[in-house]
């Protein structure tokens, strides 16, 4: 986590996913990089993948505020 996740609310605005081909077998994974901007925004970048490799990504903003 960028910032601790009991003292921030994290809301996601959007998202996007592109899959280059449909997974393979019963589990896709996840390989996410959070950046929080001093303004409440952030972002979230995500590699997808199964055993066979990578899936696709997925994009999606956020809107972070302390609680």
């Amino acid at each position: 986590w960028e910032l601790p996740l009991g003292a921030y609310t994290f809301v996601p605005v959007d998202m996007n996913v592109v899959l280059r081909r449909l997974p393979e077998g019963e589990w896709v994974g996840m390989s996410a990089t959070t950046a929080v901007e001093g303004d409440g925004l952030g972002m979230v970048q995500t590699r997808l993948f199964d055993a066979g490799g990578t899936v696709g990504s997925s994009l999606h903003t956020l809107f972070v505020t302390p609680r």
